[in-house]
């Protein structure tokens, strides 16, 4: 999108132990002696980078005293039930989107409170009907949502996003790890089938299971 709210989150790991100790204290737990809740990170295990990634960041969440595990399950458990239930802590996938404002609209409708799994792709189900979640945020972003479906005014389209993902990185929804552009082959899909993008490996990684669709 136009702007990186995401900026305003320094690494500052001294800063992440003072706040355990203080949610600690009010807990009255020791959480760098793992008395806390354990967090759990799943994730597909179909990618073995997407494994690497969330094996790393397991590693960081130990280093700063969370407790933390990583758990790995078939993709068409992950990306069926365990999604769509919000069985979840943690979860590692990724989006793929195009370029442009369309796409930018489209993806923060993938966060609209409206959107429930199975109507729609909230699987954070942050401010959804069944959330623990609803508040003034989630009410704005809602808002925000209805009028970017209504508007056909650009500039009022950008100044929306931009409010839109301010909401999203305020409120931590999400965590983008790392954000790929990815320049890969044009193609028709009656001439090249199998073609699969991975935001790590680069546009050919899966060359050899490019086929002719036609045999």
């Amino acid at each position: 999108m136009a702007d990186d709210p995401w900026s305003q989150y320094e690494f500052d790991l001294d800063r992440t132990k003072d706040l355990l100790f203080i949610a600690g204290e009010e807990l009255g737990a020791d959480l760098f002696a793992g008395d806390g809740p354990r967090l759990v990170l799943t994730t597909s295990s179909a990618s073995p980078a997407t494994v690497a990634m969330a094996g790393e960041v397991v590693v960081m969440l130990d280093r700063a005293g969370i407790a933390a595990e990583l758990q790995l399950e078939d993709a068409a458990l992950f990306f069926g039930s365990t999604l769509d239930n919000g069985t979840w802590d943690l979860a590692a996938f990724r989006y793929t989107a195009s370029a442009g404002q369309a796409a930018a609209v489209d993806f923060l409708r993938l966060f609209d409170p409206a959107g429930i799994p199975f109507v729609g792709s909230n699987f954070q189900r942050w401010g959804t009907e069944d959330s623990t979640v609803q508040d003034a945020k989630t009410q704005q972003f809602a808002r925000i949502v209805q009028s970017l479906t209504s508007t056909v005014d650009v500039a009022e389209v950008d100044e929306l996003l931009r409010r839109g993902e301010r909401i999203l990185a305020e409120q931590a929804v999400l965590v983008p790890l790392m954000m790929h552009e990815e320049v890969g082959a044009a193609w028709w899909a009656n001439e090249i089938s199998g073609i699969d993008i991975d935001p790590v490996s680069g546009p050919f990684w899966n060359v050899a299971e490019w086929s002719d669709p036609l045999g």
